[in-house]
């Protein structure tokens, strides 16, 4: 990665200092991982963001969204358009876990999705799409449970 291109490119696009030396410090940080497999940052095989995102999540990285807003500019500076293809996925499935829970709310009134999601915890950005069904699913079952008591 060029460093200083990719800074000056970050300018241009009215990304501000503070933030695009977090950029920077984020895409470094996965240099680094994907180091370890023998990849780098301009031929990052498929699943390698999902998998550093997990990553993140196990070791409770509070760096998520900071590294894939960061990897979506430097997918757009790289013209590497297919990295943004895995970010969208990831940020899609945190999207509609978040939207189901503000949707319960506003539908059934909050006491009722407290009800429905006690014990359970909205997958956090980062978790790989493909987990994320089986915490709708339990939802919706809890969902047609209070239904048919009603």
């Amino acid at each position: 990665m060029n460093e200083e291109k990719f800074l000056e490119y970050l300018f241009k696009n009215d990304v501000e200092e503070k933030q695009a030396t977090e950029f920077i410090t984020r895409l470094n940080d996965y240099k680094e991982y994907i180091t370890k497999e023998k990849y780098n940052i301009n031929s990052i095989p498929e699943g390698k963001i999902i998998e550093y995102t997990e990553y993140l999540v196990k070791n409770k990285q509070e760096t998520i969204l900071e590294f894939l807003r960061g990897l979506i500019h430097y997918a757009n500076f790289s013209k590497k358009y297919e990295y943004i293809v895995e970010i969208i996925e990831i940020a899609e499935g945190y999207n509609a876990m978040d939207n189901l829970h503000q949707r319960i709310a506003e539908k059934h009134g909050e006491e009722i999705r407290e009800e429905v999601f006690k014990g359970m915890i909205i997958p956090p950005l980062g978790v790989h799409p493909d987990k994320k069904p089986q915490f709708t699913k339990k939802i919706m079952k809890r969902m047609e449970k209070k239904r048919s008591k009603h």
